[in-house]
């Protein structure tokens, strides 16, 4: 992976990596291929258009479930334990993410500033 600034790199396939505040994890977009344009400022980035990340997050059940999953071998599906949607959609401007209001996380309506990649991100081996 390909370190361009302290709040982003560049991994596989070319994807712009970043760090999400409000998820609490990696975000990666294809800059011009999935249709994002990139204005080049690697400290201050802004990317367009809105970054738009859906998921599954596990519940307290859920990841209690796949912890007994993985110690007992529990023959269930792990598509199959209890999880919850989950939404980030956001626009980053100028170094700064602009969650909007329908992310299921805490930061829905807020302005963050961008935070640094951890470590072992820009570490990785591409």
């Amino acid at each position: 992976m390909e370190k361009l600034s302290n709040k982003l790199a560049i991994g596989l396939q070319g994807r712009h990596i970043m760090w999400c505040p409000g998820c609490d994890s990696l975000h990666a977009i294809t800059v011009s291929m999935d249709g994002w344009q990139f204005d080049g400022d690697t400290e201050n980035p802004s990317f367009n258009p809105s970054i738009l990340v859906r998921g599954k997050r596990f519940t307290a059940t859920g990841e209690r479930e796949y912890k007994e999953w993985q110690e007992q071998k529990y023959p269930k599906l792990v598509k199959d334990f209890d999880t919850k949607e989950t939404v980030c959609h956001s626009f980053i401007t100028k170094g700064k993410w602009n969650f909007l209001a329908d992310c299921t996380h805490n930061m829905a309506g807020k302005t963050v500033d961008m935070v640094d990649l951890p470590d072992w991100v820009t570490e990785a081996k591409a």
